[in-house]
């Protein structure tokens, strides 16, 4: 039992030490791409005298650039991994890949796995983070995110915007399964065609992403729980009915209203002034006293802390363990305190985004009607959805559908480039384009309501201007 005991204490020790030091900023292992190793004296002096030194990470310039088109081409354009390596692999002397520690492993090219593992490192957001693999169990595989310790500030120069790193990783489940590689159209045999709205439309109910059907040579969204969930789709969705159509020509026609008048036209401003509502107000009113409350915790931890030291001037201490008591009591109250103001930098930036930063950003682009989309081929229009990272939630129940898109200041460079597309499609670069749109694009007959029953024509979208940066 005692043995137990020491192994115990020894793991937790472990587990300590590790988590002060990268709450330190120091780094553990390989750097990662894009960062080299600075190495710093040790801070122990005992260690250092022994010639150990610690790692910090600091930015190698052309690799840096690398890592952050990564994240600009995932993001802005919704590219694959294997598209995004394809594209580094244009120009492998403005992006060299990835040193190999094993010269007869290294790889002269870009590989989807290797964009997979920059794109999923949330060192290049400045933050020190530990425990991502499990290095001793488990074969290096990823531990879920709440296992991982992250440094309460940044402790480094990032390569990429928190908010970038972030909406790179809500791509993964937005992009599951979703087909985006050329050539990948043909190889099944239910995809005989493309859908213009492929992978931007989801069901309202079950939230899950609606597939498009062909039928009398009208094109449909579909969802059907049932063929995802079987006998449990009645129990986990019992107000789904059993399939929900609707027609894609609807859709495309709310969507770029949506687009031409309240995104592009020249009235967005006010329309985005009046979606400020009551809640939203309340939600900064919230923000605002939760920023007050961290000021007062940030200024009543540096008064403890002063405390403490005026304590041990006054206290004779022949043994040291008051030294050692103060100081991991100190130590505590710091981590605290960088944690708050770790916080407190958050939310503040949140408020400071939220006030005014949308309309600003609203006002840089320029303007066009539903019919100058309408006009563009198939491979513009989505690609201007895919920069505006375009939802659509349509509700069968009320028949209305939600259209959703995102602006922020790093994907703003991207929108710009769409729209300039779609403005000029004679401007795009060849190989640009989605490789498996059906040639001509889409035709009149393709887009034009039948007035079918199931389907009336007083169906009417939603449109809602969810346009403030991404959080």
């Amino acid at each position: 039992m005692l043995a137990e005991w020491y192994v115990r204490q020894m793991l937790e020790l472990s587990w300590d030490g590790f988590c002060e030091h990268t709450t330190q900023g120091w780094n553990v292992g390989v750097p990662p791409y894009g960062y080299v190793g600075e190495k710093v004296p040790h801070p122990v002096p005992a260690k250092r005298e022994e010639g150990l030194a610690k790692t910090r990470l600091v930015p190698e310039p052309l690799r840096a650039a690398a890592v952050n088109r990564i994240f600009v081409l995932r993001v802005t354009e919704r590219l694959s991994y294997q598209a995004i390596a394809e594209r580094l692999n244009e120009d492998l002397d403005r992006h060299p890949p990835k040193r190999s520690l094993r010269p007869d492993l290294q790889r002269d090219t870009w590989s989807a796995s290797a964009v997979r593992e920059v794109l999923g490192n949330p060192k290049y957001t400045g933050y020190m983070v530990w425990n991502r693999r499990a290095s001793k169990t488990g074969n290096g595989r990823i531990n879920s995110p709440r296992d991982w310790v992250w440094s309460p500030v940044p402790t480094h120069e990032p390569l990429v915007t928190l908010d970038l790193f972030k909406a790179a990783k809500e791509l993964v489940s937005e992009r599951e399964r979703s087909r985006s590689a050329p050539g990948a159209n043909h190889a099944h045999p239910q995809t005989k065609r493309s859908y213009l709205l492929r992978s931007y439309v989801v069901c309202a109910q079950c939230e899950r992403r609606m597939f498009g059907k062909t039928r009398k040579s009208h094109s449909y969204f579909a969802c059907q729980p049932s063929a995802n969930h079987g006998k449990e789709a009645a129990v986990r969705f019992p107000a789904h009915p059993a399939s929900v159509w609707v027609r894609e020509d609807a859709l495309l026609d709310g969507i770029l209203g949506f687009f031409a008048e309240r995104v592009l036209g020249p009235d967005r401003i006010s329309y985005l002034a009046t979606e400020f509502d009551d809640t939203e107000r309340d939600r900064d009113k919230a923000l605002a006293r939760q920023v007050e409350s961290l000021r007062r915790a940030v200024s009543d931890l540096d008064r403890k802390r002063r405390r403490l030291v005026q304590r041990l001037e006054d206290i004779d201490d022949p043994d040291g363990s008051l030294l050692r008591s103060v100081r991991d009591r100190h130590r505590e109250l710091t981590l605290e305190r960088d944690e708050r103001l770790a916080t407190l930098a958050t939310i503040t930036d949140a408020l400071s985004a939220c006030s005014g930063g949308a309309e600003h950003l609203l006002g840089r682009l320029v303007r066009a009607d539903a019919q100058v989309l309408r006009d563009a081929p198939e491979p513009i229009l989505r690609a201007l959805f895919d920069a505006f990272r375009l939802r659509v939630s349509y509700d069968a129940r009320t028949r209305e559908a939600l259209c959703r898109v995102v602006l922020s200041d790093d994907t703003l460079p991207g929108v710009q480039g769409a729209l300039q597309a779609a403005l000029a499609p004679e401007s795009v670069p060849a190989g640009r384009s989605c490789p498996d749109a059906p040639a001509g694009g889409y035709t009149g007959d393709q887009r034009q309501a039948d007035g079918n029953r199931r389907f009336p024509s007083a169906w009417r979208p939603r449109q809602d201007s969810n346009l403030r940066p991404a959080a």
